[in-house]
């Protein structure tokens, strides 16, 4: 065999024993992890409408701080709020209704008051300045998160009533279910004739259950509007059949066209109070039907002009000789 041939077979075996050496057929070892790539983005939240729950509230040393939490209509947590409204009204000395704010916070506005920051999971925290008020302070309120108009960005909740805290006023001598009893359910209502003006002025509960007459009396308080109230026509003014008159003061309405009807007797106080509501005189209460009380010269051997809600009660209660029975009995 010629030395090229030799060289030539040499070179194929020892090609074929590192063939063999180098494979046994089978997959070799795992190669290094690669990085991770990017995640893929989060399609954006559809939000059609929301809501939302005052999960817990106070009054601080001139401040109302909100805690809640907002959802889209599916249950998912909305994260880029950016305005929300607060109205707030706090008793005064006299335990009345009385000092009511309207303040409204938006991310970008020069005007806006306050901070709301987002602290994770749709859960919002809300700081808004109120005068006056500490952490004894007793009020009823509201917040709204949201705009108007969705085209400005998410579309606002119901007013959503600020839930049991021991900041909660409770100064109601009436409740829905009274309310219910002549009108109606509230959300089955057809028209302004059953509710009224305002029947799209309603509150929610943390449950989205209609709330009405504390949702009322955040603005309608129980002092009118030109002695430091919030509206010119209170609660009380609406109940015993009076509204706002700028020639004479006060005019009749509503309520007391039913007053010759045995149902609504204007003495007869169960009909819209609560069945264990003891009378109690108060400027608010009394002058919605005794509309010349605190006129100077309305013949009266005590002159009520200069009077308060602190002074009623030292004379009018049931141990003096001054108390009137305005009955609250059913029968």
């Amino acid at each position: 065999m010629s030395l090229k041939r030799k060289t030539v077979l040499a070179t194929m075996l020892s090609a074929v024993f590192a063939l063999g050496a180098c494979s046994d057929g089978k997959d070799g070892a795992q190669g290094p992890q690669g990085p991770q790539g990017p995640e893929a983005p989060k399609p954006p939240l559809v939000i059609s409408s929301a809501q939302a729950q005052v999960l817990e509230w106070s009054y601080g040393d001139g401040t109302v701080n909100v805690t809640f939490a907002l959802q889209n209509q599916d249950g998912e947590n909305i994260e880029t709020l950016d305005r929300v409204q607060l109205m707030s009204t706090v008793t005064d000395e006299n335990g009345m209704l009385a000092n009511t704010i309207d303040v409204t916070y938006q991310v970008g506005s020069d005007t806006s008051v306050g901070t709301l920051e987002h602290t994770g999971d749709g859960v919002y925290s809300l700081v808004m300045p109120q005068e006056g008020v500490s952490a004894d302070s007793t009020g009823i309120g509201y917040v709204r998160p949201g705009w108007k108009s969705a085209n400005d960005g998410i579309p606002r909740t119901k007013r959503i009533m600020f839930n049991e805290s021991d900041n909660l006023a409770k100064v109601q001598t009436t409740d829905d279910a009274k309310c219910v009893a002549c009108h109606g359910e509230f959300d089955a209502a057809s028209g302004n004739s059953t509710w009224g003006w305002h029947q799209h002025h309603h509150g929610l509960d943390n449950d989205q259950n209609v709330v009405v007459v504390e949702a009322c009396s955040v603005c309608h308080t129980d002092v009118q509007k030109e002695n430091g109230g919030w509206a010119n026509n209170t609660l009380a003014m609406f109940g015993h059949g009076k509204k706002f008159d700028a020639d004479n003061g006060m005019a009749y309405s509503g309520h007391s066209a039913l007053w010759s009807n045995y149902s609504m007797d204007m003495k007869r106080c169960s009909t819209c109070h609560m069945d264990d509501v003891v009378f109690t005189a108060t400027i608010n209460g009394c002058a919605t039907c005794h509309t010349s009380l605190q006129d100077p010269d309305n013949g009266l051997a005590v002159d009520h002009s200069g009077f308060t809600d602190a002074n009623c009660t030292a004379c009018h209660n049931a141990d003096g000789g001054f108390y009137y029975d305005h009955s609250n009995s059913s029968s």
